[in-house]
């Protein structure tokens, strides 16, 4: 799993550095936990042995700051235009807002995100009293997460690290941007009808939980 591949590669150079005197560079080759057993190694630091124990044993961002972005991520929704669904994204990294994103239309096009469509049942006569008319999204439309994450890329800040909230569960096109843009943890409120996003974000070893605000 990616983070914990780098926790571990992070981890195992502190220990070749600071015992690269005492011990032969062939050892500084070995697997992390193997340094466990040499003698000299100060094993008072806590090392996890596995994915899940570093998981649970993190350090965690507070309940009350977990509360306050993703109302700052449903604040951020209420600028979208979109009629059907309005989705906000908030990014923090050491315990600031570093993007946000919402669902609309990209720069310099219409606001408007939905176009009816008209349809008139079979065998019926196509009269208006007929007609069956209901909101589609175009497809030019950007969901929230992409467009925290472009406004992120135009930016100075980075995505690596950092955590995403997220009013809503992410797709399985935005969870591939989440991942590629280093987000090492999710939050959001409502589920999705899809859950191959989800999935994707579990198979990567990315933290992903819904919470209730």
């Amino acid at each position: 799993m990616r983070y914990w591949t780098e926790y571990q590669n992070f981890k195992h150079a502190q220990i070749v550095k600071k015992y690269q005197h005492s011990y032969p560079i062939s050892k500084g080759k070995m697997p992390l936990f193997s340094w466990a057993g040499f003698d000299g190694i100060d094993t008072s630091v806590w090392i996890p042995k596995t994915y899940s124990e570093w998981l649970t044993n993190r350090k965690k961002m507070k309940e009350k700051h977990k509360r306050a972005h993703m109302r700052a991520a449903f604040a951020y929704a209420e600028c979208s235009t979109a009629k059907r669904l309005q989705v906000g994204c908030v990014i923090v990294k050491d315990d600031r807002i570093i993007s946000i994103g919402y669902n609309g239309m990209p720069s310099g096009w219409t606001n408007e995100c939905e176009e009816e469509v008209v349809e008139v049942p079979e065998l019926q006569a196509a009269l208006p009293e007929n007609e069956i008319r209901y909101l589609v999204t175009k497809p030019e439309v950007l969901h929230a997460e992409m467009n925290a994450l472009m406004k992120l890329a135009r930016s100075t800040e980075s995505g690596e690290d950092a955590t995403a909230f997220i009013t809503h569960q992410p797709c399985m096109e935005c969870s591939k941007g989440l991942y590629q843009a280093g987000i090492k943890e999710i939050f959001y409120v409502h589920p999705y009808r899809l859950n191959d996003g989800l999935e994707f974000l579990k198979k990567c070893g990315i933290p992903v939980e819904q919470i209730n605000v």
